[in-house]
C-alpha cells in the first residue's frame, strides 16, 4: 500500500491551450505563474539517528566479519585485509593517538601516497575527534613545514625515509610538532621518530571506554 498525496488545485499550473495554433504551428507553453503556492507534505518529524564514519567503519567490522575490506600489495602479490582487522587496526591507532596526547579538535597531518596506514589514521584522527589533513606527497621541506605549522599539528604520520628527510631538515622551525610517526618500520634512526608498530604498542594501555567516549561524543559537524 502506497500513501498518495493530493497537491491540490492551488499547486496546479495554468494549462496551456490548444497544442496548436489555428494555422498549425505549435502553440507556446503557458508561462508559470511568479509564485506557486503548494499546501504542505504530510509531516514527517521524528528522531534522526546520526552515525559518524568512524562508528559505521567499526560497525561493518563487526557486521562483515571476516569479508575482504580491501587488499594492498605486498611485494608481488596481493595481501587482503578482513573488515573485522580493519576495524581492530583502527582502534588501535585511535588508542595510540590517545596516548600520544591528541585531544578532539586537534589537526593531525598526513604525508605521503595511498597506503593502509593512511586511511587507517585517518579513520582513527576522526574517531577520536580529531582533524586529519594531508600533505600532498610531492611538497617540498617548506611546504610541508608550513602545512605543518599553519595547522598546528602535533603529529604528523610519514610514508617513508625520503619524505621524512623533508620533515627533519625543518624539525627545528616547527616548534608545535611533538611526534613522528612512520608508516612501516624505517625510522632512519632518527631520535623522537616512531616506527607503526611502536605507535601501535604506545596505545594498548588504553582503556576501551576511552575510545568509546570519544566515539560517542562525535557529532554531525564534527
Amino acid at each position: 500500500h502506497q500513501e498518495r498525496v493530493s497537491l491540490g488545485p492551488s499547486c496546479a499550473a495554468p494549462r496551456p491551450g490548444a497544442v496548436h495554433e489555428a494555422d498549425g504551428t505549435p502553440a507556446r507553453p503557458a508561462l508559470l505563474p511568479d509564485r506557486v503556492t503548494c499546501p504542505p507534505l504530510p509531516s514527517r518529524e521524528g528522531p534522526v539517528t546520526f552515525e559518524s564514519v568512524p562508528r559505521r567503519i567499526l560497525r561493518a567490522g563487526d557486521e562483515r566479519g571476516t569479508a575482504v575490506a580491501y587488499a594492498y600489495r605486498r611485494g608481488a602479490r596481493w595481501a587482503r585485509v578482513s573488515w573485522s582487522e580493519f576495524a581492530s587496526r583502527v582502534r588501535a591507532a585511535a588508542k595510540g593517538l590517545i596516548a600520544l596526547g591528541v585531544e578532539p579538535g586537534t589537526p593531525v597531518c598526513i604525508f605521503g601516497t595511498n597506503q593502509p596506514e593512511w586511511t587507517i589514521f585517518d579513520v582513527a584522527a576522526m574517531a577520536i575527534g580529531a582533524l586529519p589533513a594531508g600533505i600532498y606527497p610531492t611538497n617540498t621541506a617548506d611546504e610541508t613545514a608550513y602545512v605543518i605549522n599553519h595547522s598546528r599539528s602535533p603529529v604528523v604520520l610519514v610514508q617513508n625515509p625520503e619524505r621524512l628527510e623533508r620533515v627533519l631538515v625543518k624539525r627545528a622551525e616547527m616548534p608545535g610538532l611533538r611526534h613522528i610517526v612512520m608508516m612501516g618500520g624505517d625510522t632512519g634512526g632518527a631520535p623522537g621518530v616512531l616506527a607503526w608498530e611502536e605507535f601501535l604498542a604506545g596505545g594498548r594501555g588504553i582503556p576501551d571506554a576511552d575510545l568509546e567516549a570519544r566515539l560517542d561524543a562525535l557529532g554531525p559537524r564534527d
